[in-house]
């Protein structure tokens, strides 16, 4: 014999519409939250980056950017970037690859990233000699300003693609230390949004190996990093040697809180690059190690 239901029992019936209305709430609620998600006010846009890339096409540059270890079995040692070394990889059926070479691939691909209606771009090459440049260079004097900041439009970055495959290199030293005063001087006195996260972008393969790199240019790299003016990051890359720590890295982040980074190889110099993608719209605060805030 079945047992009666209790008294106070609700009828089966009424369970049922009673968790179905309960069902439809909750569903109506998360279709409501999703849809007010989807329409309602949009995340935050990125600031728009300015950027000036400070390309070395000194000499150098044609060196091999992976370089053979020392015969003499010293793993502190290796091949001597010279004009000796260059010649004989130019004579060979199969040369490796140099560092202009995989700077022209490094920075190429990595100028889709400026594709914001409001990002800048610019190219200036930077040596000691006007020997081999194109012609836009000799109406502006060194470093060539071969392209002054402007709108990044695809255009402009289809053309700057076309300019940065086809870079030359000559005969001429490395002015790293003028070449960095005056980037970032253009890029404090050429103003932009005030959101606008700016950011010289040095790419290079040694010192400073002019008469007055150890005097005057320097002097003049931290006349301009007292100046007051827009903050400027300074994010280098040394393709094919160990500098960074040497001297570059301490004089980039103690004047400028910017980067330095050595890549001896393929993979290492792609590294760099993405780690500079990644900093374009990062706008360095007070606290930032790569704050230049004034």
């Amino acid at each position: 014999m079945s047992a009666s239901p209790p008294a106070h029992a609700k009828p089966r019936w009424q369970v049922i519409v009673a968790l179905i209305g309960a069902a439809g709430i909750i569903t109506a609620a998360y279709l409501g939250s999703r849809e007010a998600s989807q329409s309602g006010t949009p995340a935050a846009k990125d600031p728009p980056a300015r950027v000036l890339l400070l390309i070395d096409v000194s000499r150098s540059m044609e060196c091999p950017l992976v370089l053979k270890k020392d015969p003499s079995g010293d793993p502190n040692k290796v091949e001597v970037c010279d004009d000796a070394l260059i010649e004989r990889e130019q004579r060979l059926r199969k040369p490796r690859r140099t560092r202009i070479e995989a700077v022209r691939d490094l920075v190429g691909p990595r100028l889709e990233t400026l594709d914001q209606d409001d990002d800048r771009i610019g190219l200036w090459l930077f040596t000691t000699s006007d020997e081999g440049l194109p012609d836009e260079c000799d109406a502006e004097g060194l470093p060539c300003k071969l392209r002054a900041l402007g709108y990044a439009s695809p255009e402009v970055r289809a053309r700057l693609k076309m300019q940065i495959g086809t870079l030359p290199t000559n005969y001429g030293g490395t002015p790293l230390y003028k070449a960095i005063a005056l980037g970032v001087d253009e890029l404090r006195h050429d103003r932009g949004p005030a959101n606008a996260v700016n950011s010289l972008v040095v790419i290079t393969d040694g010192f400073d190996n002019t008469d007055d790199g150890d005097n005057r240019s320097r002097s003049e790299l931290m006349d301009i990093a007292d100046e007051p003016g827009a903050s400027v990051q300074v994010l280098m890359t040394a393709a094919g040697q160990q500098i960074c720590d040497v001297e570059l890295k301490p004089a980039v982040r103690d004047l400028f809180g910017g980067t330095c980074e050595d890549a001896e190889t393929d993979t290492e110099l792609d590294e760099a690059g993405d780690n500079i993608v990644g900093a374009l719209r990062d706008p360095p605060g007070p606290d930032s190690p790569r704050s230049l805030a004034r």
